[in-house]
This record gives C-alpha cells, structure tokens and sequence, in this order.
C-alpha cells in the first residue's frame, strides 16, 4: 500500500508536465530528447575517438626559389597557398605517395612526385617527412614596347635664309 502511494505521489508530480489527457507536452518531449541525444552524442564520440585512430599527417616544407609568388593547392581543403618568391610554408598531407602541382598565374609550370618518409629531412633544426625546392621558375614575360617608341621621328627641316 504504501508503495502505491508513492508512486501515486511520483504521477502527482509528472502530472504537472502533462497535458489535460495525461501525455507529456511538447516541451516535456523536446526536454526529454535533448537529453538522450546529448547522451548518445557524448557517449558515441568518446566511443569514436577511442575505436578509430586517424593516422597522423605528413608535413613537409616547400621553398621558392623563384622570383615571383607561386601557389599551390591545398591538400586538406579547397584553398591555395601562396609562397612569396624566397619563401617557404609547412606543407601538410595525407598519403604518404602525393603530387604537388605549382602554379603561376593559374597555370601549372611544375610539378613533383613526392614520397613522405618521416623523420628523413631536418631543416633548421626541424624534421621534416619530406622537402621540395621550386627551382624551375615560369618563363619571364615579354617585355611589351611603348607604342610611341614605335613612331617614326619626323625629320627637322632647317631653313636657312
């Protein structure tokens, strides 16, 4: 009996979060599903962390030697990266067999099969899985003449008298 009652006092309780028929409202329902996907999300992302391990990225520098910028082609999203000409960036990808592509003024003068092998290249006192020198700079552009070095001079007529 007296475990009835107790219960009977619980649903007393609820019934404050329930509607004339006795079924819960709609934001009792809404509380009540946040509740369990924030638990699921929780307890499913420790689970993910823990069962796949993401292998680690290769990061490598590449150097141009050129003199104009040259830009390449992000690995891990849609960007481009730009080297100014003497520079250098950190260079990071995914497979440890690649291709990088340069180009210059949206058009592709280099590119390079590279393989990452860890720990192979130490550059100021950093190691590195892998290094590329851009040396084979774009062709130089053609000098353009002045339309006026072009004219012909007229020729000064002396008059003497």
């Amino acid at each position: 009996m007296e475990q009835q009652n107790l219960d009977f006092e619980a649903f007393a309780r609820l019934r404050g979060a329930r509607g004339k028929r006795g079924l819960p409202t709609w934001s009792a329902v809404g509380a009540a599903l946040l509740l369990t996907g924030l638990f699921f999300t929780v307890t499913g992302s420790l689970r993910a962390e823990t069962e796949l391990l993401v292998p680690a990225p290769y990061t490598g520098i590449v150097r141009n030697h050129c003199k104009v910028d040259v830009s390449i082609p992000s690995a891990n999203s849609s960007g481009t990266l730009i080297i100014p000409p003497g520079g250098s960036i950190e260079y990071k990808v995914w497979k440890p067999e690649f291709q990088i592509n340069a180009y210059y003024e949206g058009k592709i003068f280099d590119c390079k099969n590279l393989v990452a092998v860890p720990k192979s290249v130490t550059t100021q006192c950093v190691s590195y899985d892998f290094q590329w020198d851009i040396v084979t700079c774009p062709p130089p552009e053609p000098t353009v003449k002045h339309p006026s070095g072009e004219k012909k001079l007229k020729k000064r007529v002396r008059v003497v008298g």
